[in-house]
């Protein structure tokens, strides 16, 4: 293997280390603001006039936009494969313009409209972020995956509590702040999945142009 070989193998190895970093770090912050409110959603419904069945229709809204929206968008992802990263930037943009939106809640209806975006962001980012992650974990597939799910598990039951007891103290103003400044961390650390592109990218050319001399 010639030395540019080599140098282009360390820095995709790199690279790919880097990138399930970020997912992993993306995630568990957007999966923290999520957990806060997750297990008292229905006290919180009920806080802006919202009946037990209105928060059933709220987490129905959520769960089926992400489910028939991930059916439509990831053919439309597959089909622009290199965009991924891009893909998943959006997704969590757009989860935390959903969250922005609980700090100004009145109305069931507007609720539902959060929802509605909420699973749009889901339907958005989760095809691409299967696809980032395996891609760059071609050879240990169970153990990245693994670690996603303990990240989601260990996250989700201590954000739970986290939540239920700053709902309780401090009341569920200050809860959804905690959100969007969760949220806002994750959507910031994943614009660093476009940098992480943009450096290998740049390597490889530089290494190509060495190796043609």
């Amino acid at each position: 293997m010639s030395f540019y070989k080599k140098i282009n193998l360390i820095e995709q190895l790199l690279a790919n280390f880097f990138t399930r970093v970020i997912l992993y770090l993306t995630d568990g912050f957007l999966i923290a603001g999520a957990g806060l409110i997750v297990p008292i959603f229905a006290i919180f419904v009920e806080r802006i006039g919202g009946s037990l069945i209105e928060v059933g229709i709220a987490s129905a809204l959520f769960s089926f936009t992400a489910g028939i929206g991930i059916l439509i968008i990831s053919r439309f992802e597959d089909a622009h494969n290199r965009n991924f990263r891009q893909f998943v930037v959006l997704g969590y943009l757009l989860a935390l313009t959903g969250y922005l939106n609980y700090l100004f809640l009145s109305t069931v209806t507007h609720l539902y409209f959060a929802q509605v975006l909420l699973g749009i962001a889901s339907a958005v980012r989760v095809p691409s972020y299967d696809a980032l992650l395996s891609r760059n974990t071609p050879n240990h597939l169970a153990v990245a995956w693994g670690n996603w799910n303990a990240v989601v598990y260990i996250v989700s039951a201590s954000a739970a509590l986290i939540g239920a007891s700053i709902a309780s103290a401090y009341g569920f103003k200050l809860l959804i702040l905690v959100m969007v400044f969760l949220s806002s961390v994750a959507f910031l650390l994943s614009l660093a999945l476009l940098k992480v592109k943009t450096l290998k990218s740049t390597i490889k050319k530089s290494a190509k142009f060495e190796e043609s001399l």
